[in-house]
């Protein structure tokens, strides 16, 4: 029997507008678990001269646009609708979680006041 070393993504609920904090911890944990969570966090760092990268330098950067490109695809599938429409225009898994998090951050602040 061969063996599969690709696991499946798990399903997690998507991201309606509600439970932000929830949301933004199962995410998070998936990404770490899947070594994306520092591109997330840190967002992807382009030098401007990459002229002097070496072979091995420029085969990483490749590599990390390619998880940042996964990580923003996974935050893009894990929304509803309205919310993609807030977020589309992302170049980046950075750019996409802070706008999320500007936008829904204190949501469970509001509902503890009320």
């Amino acid at each position: 029997m061969a063996s599969n070393n690709n696991l499946l993504q798990p399903q997690l609920p998507r991201f309606t507008g509600k439970n932000y904090h929830q949301w933004s911890i199962l995410k998070k944990i998936l990404y770490e678990s899947q070594e994306l969570w520092s591109l997330v966090e840190n967002g992807l760092v382009e030098p401007e001269d990459k002229s002097a990268l070496t072979q091995a330098q420029l085969t990483e950067l490749k590599d990390n646009k390619k998880k940042d490109k996964k990580a923003l695809f996974f935050i893009f599938q894990a929304v509803d609708e309205v919310i993609f429409e807030r977020i589309f225009l992302a170049n980046s898994a950075r750019e996409a979680w802070d706008t999320l998090y500007a936008a829904y951050k204190g949501e469970d602040k509001i509902k503890l006041v009320m």
